[in-house]
């Protein structure tokens, strides 16, 4: 109906982001990175790929604002100023209204994609990434986005997402495997 969706009662961010604008019916990124430049680049990325963008540079607004924006998914730096970004995605895969958001890990150590990947994250980036990679990485998480009716089921070890009679596995940098199902 193009309502807007409910603002979020946090502070505003010192990058320019869409949530004054952001309508329902909107696709909506989550950008949680505390470098300002690196920021900027994923909020253009994120419009030239159909989504609006918000942006925290904190874990305790991003936090609070995957909660009350509840938005389709959330790209991750794992180091902050007040939170560890693994404590973050700790949190927001442990409560019920976050957890089925994708989050897409973006870290500068290579040890941290399998650790992100076994902890919930739907894929990870390992930086200084390329401006491609980037726009790659926002494209999967489009692509997760459009399977319609499907229920993200999170664990520790195996990432599903559930539709229909047709099982999904391997989402993420491995790409999508296609097997029939019974979901009983």
């Amino acid at each position: 109906d193009g309502a807007a969706r409910p603002a979020a009662h946090v502070a505003p961010s010192p990058i320019e982001d869409d949530r004054a604008s952001i309508r329902a019916g909107d696709r909506v990124l989550l950008v949680v990175e505390d470098d300002p430049v690196y920021a900027a680049i994923l909020v253009g990325l994120a419009r030239e790929r159909g989504f609006k963008a918000l942006v925290a540079t904190r874990g305790e607004g991003a936090l609070q604002l995957a909660r009350e924006m509840h938005p389709d998914a959330i790209t991750l730096d794992l180091v902050l100023p007040d939170m560890d970004g693994w404590s973050l995605l700790d949190l927001l895969k442990r409560d019920p209204g976050t957890r089925q958001i994708p989050v897409h890990v973006i870290s500068g150590r290579r040890d941290d994609q399998r650790l992100s990947l076994r902890l919930g994250a739907a894929a990870a980036l390992q930086k200084p990434a390329t401006r491609e990679e980037l726009h790659a990485a926002i494209g999967r998480v489009a692509g997760v986005m459009l399977i319609a009716g499907a229920y993200f089921i999170q664990s520790a070890f195996q990432r599903r997402l559930v539709t229909g009679s047709i099982l999904l596995l391997g989402i993420g940098m491995l790409g999508v495997g296609v097997f029939p199902g019974n979901n009983a």
